[in-house]
């Protein structure tokens, strides 16, 4: 008996036809189609491309209650795709994934690994600025333990407490 693949290769010409000139630009900074196409779950809804980096988001479906879970679940779904949630590195990619994210709030690679310091989830620290924070923020509101990163709706980040149920954004 054949099994349907869990994965398909998402082709970045074909991306090109559909999404036009913002995934051209990214394919002439090395995510050139013909080089190795990003791979994703089909169950992973959306895939775009920043630079060389394949990005997926995760979308809530809440009919049927799927592809939303804790900070570590997220992590664990990208680690299943052979990728990692998202580490922002630029205002640039900041500024894509703001759009990209289409007014939905994500988890993003961001964690307080100890008392207010930020590390991403490649080991880096957080050097960001602070205008990637919501005004306020981090904050463990409310006197919570709030030590993963979110993007809210409006593209800016929130620290929250890594049990709740969110989106995520992975990227290879």
């Amino acid at each position: 008996m054949s099994h349907p693949s869990l994965y398909e290769n998402v082709d970045l010409a074909e991306m090109t036809e559909q999404r036009g000139s913002k995934v051209v630009a990214a394919a002439r900074d090395g995510a050139q189609s013909g080089v190795e196409p990003c791979r994703r779950r089909k169950t992973l809804l959306h895939i775009s491309v920043f630079l060389s980096s394949c990005v997926f988001l995760s979308l809530v479906l809440l009919l049927i209650g799927l592809l939303h879970g804790t900070w570590q679940f997220a992590k664990q779904q990208c680690s299943m795709d052979h990728s990692h949630l998202l580490v922002i590195n630029s205002t640039e990619e900041q500024n894509f994934i703001t759009e990209e994210a289409n007014n939905t709030m994500y988890w993003i690679g961001l964690r307080d690994t100890s008392g207010g310091n930020w590390t991403w989830v490649d080991d880096t620290i957080c050097r960001s600025s602070s205008m990637f924070w919501t005004a306020g923020e981090p904050n463990n509101w409310n006197g919570n333990t709030e030590d993963c990163v979110h993007i809210e709706d409006e593209g800016r980040w929130n620290d929250n407490q890594c049990s709740a149920n969110l989106s995520w954004i992975c990227e290879k």
